[in-house]
């Protein structure tokens, strides 16, 4: 945690306010309820108007606004526990928005038409409502319970009288009032009384039973039913009469009480402490699941209460707010600092005070101020050289001692006893060792030294107001300005760290710069920082670089550094305080050394301009809480047509609060806008976002600091897109899952698939006509050409397989015949085999012939060869053959290629029968069945397992090819020891 008192300010200092009026969106000053919904949205009640609050951005919910009757006017908001937000209105209207969705209840329902006070919901969800009574009218309780509302009377236990009663609810549901002098609960149906008291206000306690706020005895009070009462006291405030109009016990069991007149009070459960906010009168308080307390006010906007992260210190100069220029911490732990003004102060730690010498003497003119290592501090004045509190002030160095200048401006003192001095004169830089002063030559022209540092291998480095930087290693000083910015540019700040590395801060928009292991490495506003002009830098020893700038403070992890560096990252993340901590407007002050210190008890110390900022790392907290991420707006060409739960709408659009939710955007569409947060109220500036549309981006983009948080693209091209989009908290914890939005962009209908493959086509018919009429002779040409080709390579190729191969084997087989050391047996053999080939040879020949004959072109034909062939096929075997072919065989026409791949197939089906099946019966069946050719071959074989042999065997691939490339169809049927069935099938309804 970061803690800042500031002067002024109430005599609690622990806690800090950050206000939110309408110059930033808030629609009425005035809030009289705040609600926290469960997306995260916190729902501000205001006096004109309600909206939803993202933590940054305010968004009038202008359907509730005119819900029931024409008036904005409200008076106060419940939650119930079905996330329902009720709100009380003007004119006896209470708005329910459910999901974004509005309804009204008006005085036609039953209402009362006087201000409500209080709403508040029983354990059954029924909602509980009760009006401001005076003057004889009003004082109305009533419960409403889905469309029924039941009104309550002194029949049911009421005290009446047309006072205003009171309700709360305890942790059980359990509904409390207090009105008249009696304080009591709901239970049978009717009102029962538990004590006798005037009770101003009463609210929930945690722990059971109620707390009360006596309306007479001005005084706090627990009561716990079947107990006594306990009493807290009165409220620290010199008025006697304090009204109060809300208590609140928050989640950590402190009680709130605001009043109408005095303020905002806590109570801890030992005293009570007045907390400032932005105007006394107080009108709600509720609580964020982040523990951040919200005030509503009347004037003074709606306020965020937190425990204080940034203290701005008043060093009690005399001068309210006055800046602070050097600070440090001597070995004993005190404090120092030197003021605008020249005043020296220190705080030995029961506050600051102006330092004096042993003498009562106080410094004048002091500049900057140094711890010395071994004991007291080093101050340098403007005008009267250097002086030491060793000696009490007394031991001083000045221009008749060797220094430069009488005006020093920066002091370094070393662990072995060194103390560097830079004066305002230039080419001035002095190191006192052992009593004695060494003078070194700066470069010509070089400004004075705002600057110092000792590295982790003890090198001094200075840097000037001009951008010259400058190392001394043992008695020589380098001139190290090339390795560095260039061009140069005014050095504000040195520090080193325990890597080697250091850290140089620039003005004049110069950034960050680093020097490590002989290579430079620059860091700015592009690369993520902050602020591009540095001036301080100091470590918290927890990983973290604070810086203190034109723009305030901030930290930035050293990893982060180091992967930018290493090119493992393109940005860092900057860390920033002071608006979100209720103090803006924070600059640094610079031009004199030392400035930012780590003090021993881990608090950070940065002199600034309006006072000494103190940052305590030891209370920093780590946020391990998501911030949930929505997307709330889609924008189409400056036309809204999707939200996150919109309310009604002259005109429908998509509601983002549904999942998975796709937007289907027109073609002709100009910008495309998608607005986002991320519900952060802790610190929500340090909220980071990453997004992308995918496929349109393919790497993440990162929104800058100070960015709308919007993304937005231009003549997005049809097609699907997914946008994606994840958002970090301050503690760089990142939303899981990420959110993700589905966009389709309808194309235009000359861009649709159906009209190219319409227009594809039209063409093509269009060509096709022309090429058609104009070369129609030509195609059938080529056509009949294609035909006999494709016939002549198909007999090319069976005389090459069959005749050629055959002759082949006839050749060699004469050959063999000859060889004379073959003996009878040997040579009638081969000759027996050469005289089988030719015979086969001449039974191919004569199928190429069939094939080729036009006479053979029908059905019949077709039938009377196969029978033909299978009768000669099968004479030199045991099979008998068997037919059974239809004699009414249709006259159609079969081409040459039906013909060949027909016979072939039925050729391949019989050689299967005499090769594996060891049959002894075949019987053909060749006929015609619904213009289907069907040839069908049975024998009596072994038969055969289809799915096993089918895989394997080629033959029967063979013929199923062999059908399929004329359009034909082939099957087999068979079982094991039962034979097997070909059946082939070829279409004749075509021809």
């Amino acid at each position: 945690m970061i803690a800042v008192p500031a002067h002024g300010l109430s005599t609690n200092t622990t806690w800090a306010y950050r206000a939110w009026q309408s110059d930033e969106g808030l629609p009425d000053n005035t809030v009289v309820g705040v609600e926290q919904s469960d997306d995260g949205f916190l729902w501000v009640t205001t006096r004109s108007g309600l909206a939803r609050f993202d933590g940054v951005l305010f968004g009038e919910f202008n359907s509730a606004n005119s819900a029931g009757a024409q008036t904005a006017l409200m008076y106060a908001s419940h939650l119930d526990r079905s996330n329902r937000l009720w709100v009380a209105k003007d004119r006896g209207v209470i708005v329910c928005v459910d999901r974004g969705r509005t309804t009204a209840l008006t005085p036609e329902n039953g209402l009362p038409i006087h201000e409500v006070r209080t709403i508040v919901h029983d354990r059954e969800g029924d909602l509980w409502v009760s009006y401001i009574g005076a003057g004889g009218v009003g004082g109305e309780v009533l419960r409403i319970s889905g469309q029924k509302i039941r009104r309550f009377t002194t029949s049911d236990g009421l005290p009446g009288g047309f006072s205003t009663c009171q309700l709360a609810s305890d942790k059980d549901g359990q509904i409390w009032f207090a009105q008249g002098n009696r304080v009591g609960v709901f239970r049978g149906g009717g009102f029962t009384n538990l004590m006798a008291m005037q009770a101003q206000r009463i609210a929930m306690a945690r722990s059971g039973g109620i707390w009360i706020y006596g309306s007479d005895s001005k005084q706090l009070y627990k009561f716990v039913e079947g107990g006594s009462r306990r009493a807290y006291g009165r409220l620290p405030t010199d008025r006697f009469n304090v009204n109060a109009t809300v208590l609140y016990e928050d989640r950590s069991g402190a009680l709130w009480i605001g009043t109408q007149d005095s303020g905002l009070f806590r109570h801890d459960g030992a005293a009570f402490k007045r907390i400032t906010t932005a105007h006394y009168d107080i009108r709600t308080i509720s609580e964020d699941r982040d523990g951040n307390i919200w005030v509503g006010t009347e004037g003074g906007g709606l306020n965020r209460i937190q425990p204080r992260s940034l203290e701005l210190v008043d060093v009690n100069s005399g001068i309210d707010k006055e800046a602070v220029r050097s600070v440090c911490q001597d070995i004993d732990g005190d404090l120092w600092a030197v003021t605008q003004s020249g005043v020296l102060v220190r705080n030995t730690g029961d506050g600051w005070r102006n330092a004096a010498t042993n003498n009562g003497v106080h410094i004048a003119f002091a500049q900057c101020v140094c711890a010395d290592p071994l004991g007291g501090v080093w101050v340098g004045t403007q005008y009267l050289g250097l002086f030491s509190s060793r000696s009490g002030f007394t031991y001083s160095l000045a221009k008749a001692n060797g220094l430069a200048s009488i005006s020093v401006r920066s002091l370094l003192a070393t662990s072995t006893g060194d103390l560097w001095i830079g004066t305002e004169s230039s080419n001035a830089l002095h190191r006192l060792r052992g009593g004695k002063l060494q003078n070194y030559e700066l470069p010509e022209g070089s400004s004075y030294i705002s600057a110092m540092a000792i590295d982790a291998s003890r090198k001094f480095w200075a840097g000037t107001a001009d951008g010259q930087l400058i190392a001394c290693d043992g008695d020589v000083l380098v001139n190290e300005t090339p390795k560095a910015l260039s061009p140069p540019k005014p050095i504000r700040s040195l520090f080193a760290t325990p890597d080697g590395s250091v850290w140089i801060g620039y003005g004049g928009g110069g950034g960050l710069g680093r020097l490590k292991d002989g290579g430079f490495s620059h860091f700015g506003v592009n690369q993520g920082l902050h602020d591009s002009h540095i001036s301080h830098i100091v470590a918290d020893n927890q990983g973290r670089l604070w810086f203190g700038g034109n723009r305030g403070i901030f930290y930035v992890k050293q990893t982060e550094f180091d992967a930018l560096a290493a090119s493992r990252q393109e940005r860092v993340r900057s860390i920033v305080y002071g608006s979100d901590e209720g103090l803006p407007n924070l600059q640094a002050s610079y031009g004199v050394y030392p400035g930012a210190v780590l003090a021993k008890n881990s608090d950070l110390m940065i002199p600034m301009l309006n006072g000494l900022a103190s940052v305590k790392i030891g209370k920093l907290k780590q946020n391990l809480k998501q911030s949930p991420v929505v997307i709330t707006r889609v924008v189409v060409d400056d036309s809204v047509i999707a939200a996150y739960e919109y309310g009604e709408s002259a005109e429908r659009i998509e509601d983002l609060a549904q999942p998975k939710t796709e937007l289907k955007l027109p073609p002709d569409h100009q910008r495309i806008e998608i607005e986002f947060t991320a519900l952060s109220f802790t610190a929500p500036r340090n909220v980071s976002f990453k997004y992308k549309l995918e496929p349109l981006e393919t790497a993440w983009v990162d929104l800058k600091e100070g960015q709308k948080r919007q993304a937005s693209y231009t003549r997005v091209a049809p097609g699907d897109y997914t946008f994606r989009l994840k958002a970090s908290n301050d503690w760089g914890l990142w939303s899981n899952p990420e959110i993700r939005l589905s966009i389709k962009i309808k194309p235009h209908f000359w861009q649709t698939w159906t009209f190219r493959v319409f227009a594809s086509l039209l063409l093509c018919g269009i060509v096709g006509l022309a090429v058609r009429a104009r070369h129609r002779r030509r195609i059938l040409q080529l056509e009949q050409q294609r035909t006999m080709d494709g016939e002549r390579a198909r007999i090319a190729q069976d005389l090459h397989d069959d005749l050629g191969s055959g002759l082949t084997e006839i050749s060699f087989g004469s050959e063999f015949a000859q060889d004379t050391s073959l003996g009878i047996v040997e040579m009638r053999q081969h000759a027996q085999a050469i005289g089988d080939r030719a015979r086969e040879l001449v039974a191919s020949l004569d199928e190429i012939v069939w094939a080729l004959n036009p006479k053979n072109d029908t059905v019949a034909s077709l039938a009377s060869y196969q029978t033909q062939y299978a009768e000669r096929f099968l004479k030199p075997t045991r099979v008998r053959l068997r037919l059974n072919v239809a004699r009414d065989l249709p006259a159609l026409p079969l081409n040459a290629d039906e013909r060949h791949n027909l016979f072939l197939a039925f050729k391949e089906a019989l050689n299967n029968v005499v090769q594996h099946s060891k049959a002894t019966d075949v019987q053909l069946t060749i006929g015609e069945v619904g213009n289907v050719l069907k040839i069908i071959i049975v024998d009596n074989g072994r038969g055969f397992d289809p799915e096993i042999v089918i895989s394997e065997a080629d033959g029967l691939g063979n013929m199923r090819r062999r059908m399929e490339r004329i359009g034909g169809s082939y099957s087999t049927e068979s079982l094991k020891g039962k034979g097997a069935t070909v059946t082939l099938t070829f279409p004749l309804s075509r021809k």
